[in-house]
This record gives C-alpha cells, sequence and structure tokens, in this order.
C-alpha cells in the first residue's frame, strides 16, 4: 500500500453515515471499527476505515504478510470449528469468511 500520510480535521456533527455512504459507492468492501472509547485493559480499539476492491484467498491471507488486509469472520464460521449449531435468522447475507486487500487506510 502506497503510505501517504496526512492529516485533516474531522467535520463536526454524525459524518460517517455519510462517509459510508461514500465508501459504498467507491469500494465493493470496506468495514469501519471503532471501539466506541471502551476502557479494555490494553486501551480502546482505534477508529478505523479499511477499503478495497481486491478479495483475497483463504491461502493469500496468509502467504503475504506485507500486504495490508482486512475483513469479517461471521458469527456462523464457528460451526466450522467445532461441533456447534444456531438456529439464528440471518438480517444480512454475509460470507461466513471473507478477507481482502486494504487499499485505503484512514485512522479517524
Amino acid at each position: 500500500m502506497n503510505e501517504n500520510t496526512f492529516k485533516y480535521p474531522l467535520p463536526k456533527g454524525n459524518w460517517i453515515p455519510n462517509f459510508l455512504k461514500w465508501a459504498d459507492s467507491i469500494y465493493p468492501y470496506f468495514i469501519w471499527m471503532d471501539g466506541n472509547s471502551y476502557p479494555y485493559n490494553e486501551g480502546a480499539f482505534e477508529r478505523k476505515f479499511l477499503a478495497g476492491h481486491e478479495v483475497l484467498s483463504t491461502s493469500e491471507i496468509w502467504s503475504n504478510p506485507e500486504i495490508k488486509k482486512a475483513g469479517i469472520i461471521s458469527y456462523e464460521y464457528k460451526n466450522r470449528l467445532e461441533d456447534l449449531e444456531s438456529n439464528n435468522r440471518a438480517i444480512l447475507d454475509l460470507p461466513e469468511l471473507l478477507f481482502f486487500k486494504a487499499d485505503l487506510e484512514i485512522k479517524a
């Protein structure tokens, strides 16, 4: 990933929904992470946005540590790891496992 770093002041108010609508119009894959300032022992998670266009195969997830990656592991994936089952209705149709190459990273 090209490392261009600059600081830009965030607008006042609730800008996140508009930002995510913009991201959805540009990127097929993106995540917004926000620890909600929860005081974990190691400190709160930083607010971060990652976006990209390229899905990584299972082998690519682990093959190149230089590539910035982001992804989702669904709750239902646990059924592949243990003999478990859940009958919860899916609200969104998401894959059990999906990682993508992050072309853009923004820390807020």
